[in-house]
């Protein structure tokens, strides 16, 4: 059964639609190929978004951090100032 087809195929081929059915699997091939390099792209810009908001949040994450630890020494500063002058 898996023979009929291909003898079909070539049929079709020696009958002079070879160069209209190579044409069309070219055209098909390229269609496919457009739409996975797409897909690639899409998938690629989707990961460098999600990096780039990873990487924001570290950054703030670290700048709330130095924040905190400045804002405590300044007070335990103030604290020690304090208590050497009172």
């Amino acid at each position: 059964m898996c023979t009929i087809p291909i003898l079909q195929l070539l049929f079709i081929i020696s009958e002079g639609y070879g160069a209209a059915i190579i044409f069309i699997i070219i055209v098909i091939f390229l269609i496919i190929s457009s739409v996975s390099g797409e897909k690639a792209i899409i998938k690629e810009a989707i990961k460098n978004a999600l990096k780039e908001k990873k990487e924001e949040k570290e950054k703030e994450k670290k700048e709330d951090e130095e924040l905190k630890q400045r804002l405590h020494d300044e007070d335990k500063y103030d604290n020690d100032y304090r208590k050497r002058h009172s």
